[in-house]
């Protein structure tokens, strides 16, 4: 997502700023169509996988574990909310957000080219309270409901925009900074004995019960953060 949000700071605003909205809104709009379009071949060719593994091996857990027991059973109906992108399966809940990131990109880069440092402070109290109404349609995975929170997530996407537009620039005291650098190593490892719990059950058990819960569905704080850190490293050598 980072990445994502940075390329559109980089490509698209200089080309709104000297006056190219018309078609840098054109070609973002048609990058969310075409993302949209893959979305949904996507969509019928892993629900037809699912579909044809329950049949091979005369098992009907797979329809419950890939969240597709419902379309299985009423595709007629489910067919639309698909298409609306309010019914996914399990692992196909990162295109709708970037698709919807895609179809407000326009507006929040013509936002950035206008006023950069205000529009990142209203992004950032949308993230607020986002975090703190928590709607229920983006929290929740059951059923048509969004996994990942739009709302939180946009908070990371516009911070990438704003550094690919020249806000970067002003983070470069921080960046190449040895405190920086010493929270990105330090993030790195933190991350690698995190990951290494999967499989080291005593490294589990150190790991507190609330970073268990600890959930991706609305983008953490830390998350920002790190993404700067640990860009760090190989911007300080």
């Amino acid at each position: 997502m980072f990445i994502s949000g940075y390329l559109a700071g980089v490509i698209y605003g200089p080309i709104i700023r000297n006056g190219g909205f018309l078609a840098a809104a054109k070609r973002l709009l048609m990058r969310a169509w075409q993302m949209y379009v893959a979305h949904i071949m996507l969509f019928l060719l892993f629900t037809a996988q699912i579909a044809r593994t329950i049949r091979r091996f005369d098992n009907p857990m797979y329809a419950d574990e890939f969240n597709v027991h419902n379309f299985l059973e009423h595709p007629d109906v489910l067919i639309g909310q698909a298409l609306s992108l309010r019914y996914k399966p399990v692992n196909l809940d990162v295109l709708p957000l970037y698709i919807s990131l895609m179809l407000a990109a326009p507006l929040i880069l013509w936002c950035l080219v206008r006023r950069p440092n205000w529009t990142l402070l209203g992004s950032a109290l949308l993230y607020v309270a986002a975090r703190w109404f928590r709607p229920q349609s983006c929290f929740v995975s059951a059923g048509t409901t969004w996994y990942f929170n739009p709302f939180a997530w946009q908070l990371m996407f516009v911070f990438a925009a704003w550094c690919g537009f020249g806000g970067a620039a002003k983070l470069q005291f921080l960046i190449r900074s040895r405190l920086a650098l010493a929270l990105a190593v330090a993030w790195i490892i933190f991350a690698f004995l995190i990951v290494m719990t999967w499989h080291v059950p005593f490294l589990e058990s150190l790991v507190p019960k609330w970073m268990i819960k600890a959930s991706i569905r609305s983008t953490k704080p830390i998350s920002i953060c790190c993404v700067s850190r640990t860009s760090s490293p190989w911007r300080w050598w």
